[in-house]
């Protein structure tokens, strides 16, 4: 198992605002102390990888190249195969993960959902759903708090009511509970407006470095890779800073050279 750095929590108090519909006991029970979550800061983390998990994950990672290297190559990279099946597989997982919030729509509506001609929430939200996974496809290269929010935009500006919020880090809390009024008695609370910008900004700086640990009995060994910009580099080079594909892999045989190296002196 990995371990990872804990959320932390801070006391907040909550003055809960009439909806026209609570009454003003409801309110007042509603209002009171709560803990929101403190995102740790995660830019300098270095996960402790097992052995095993590493060996498993890397001989995942090669099976999918492997897949991807016989598609393009029996199919090519612009087969008339492919794009059908990119989509027919695109759709049909935003419509199953699309019923786990109990939302389900037919092909029809669907359809017609894409050339917006569908009258059904349902299947705006799905095509929405659809949208931000070809944005992060096509952003997969780039990951950063620009590509993040553009895939938010997808999201957010197919389904009503969320238009404004499309494409922009939320200013308001929120929760998870039975209460639409008030965090308190949720069974979690999303960290305060202010702090999501600097915690994206730290998942974003912790994604071009890699780092893998090695252990052996008593020995551990930490192999990091980290994408350093030439002093001659111009700012939009380093945007398009992305760690190689077969990273991992690189890293985990450097390491294990070293504990065999080590184990053998």
């Amino acid at each position: 198992m990995v371990k990872v750095p804990a959320f932390g929590y801070v006391d907040e108090y909550w003055v809960a605002d009439s909806d026209g519909m609570t009454s003003r006991s409801a309110r007042a029970a509603a209002s009171g102390p709560y803990r929101s979550t403190v995102p740790p800061a995660i830019a300098g983390w270095v996960p402790d990888i097992p052995a095993d998990l590493s060996a498993n994950v890397e001989e995942a990672t090669a099976a999918l190249s492997r897949f991807d290297e016989y598609a393009a190559k029996v199919l090519g990279t612009t087969s008339p195969t492919l794009g059908p099946m990119s989509s027919i597989l695109l759709r049909t997982e935003s419509a199953s993960s699309s019923q786990i919030e109990d939302l389900t729509v037919g092909p029809r509506q669907l359809a017609l959902a894409e050339i917006e001609q569908s009258t059904s929430a349902n299947a705006r939200t799905v095509v929405a759903n659809v949208r931000a996974m070809e944005a992060a496809l096509a952003l997969a290269d780039r990951l950063d708090a620009d590509a993040i929010l553009e895939m938010h935009r997808a999201l957010l500006s197919g389904q009503r009511g969320w238009e404004d919020h499309a494409g922009r880090w939320r200013d308001q809390l929120v929760w998870i509970g039975t209460s639409a009024i008030s965090p308190r008695g949720a069974s979690h609370v999303a960290p305060q407006a202010p702090l999501v910008p600097p915690a994206m900004e730290a998942l974003v700086g912790f994604v071009p470095r890699a780092a893998v640990l090695i252990r052996s009995g008593n020995i551990t060994i930490e192999v990091t890779y980290t994408m350093s910009p030439s002093f001659s580099a111009s700012d939009a080079d380093v945007e398009k800073f992305t760690l190689p594909d077969d990273i991992e892999a690189t890293m985990t045989m450097a390491g294990e050279d070293a504990l065999a190296l080590l184990e053998s002196a």
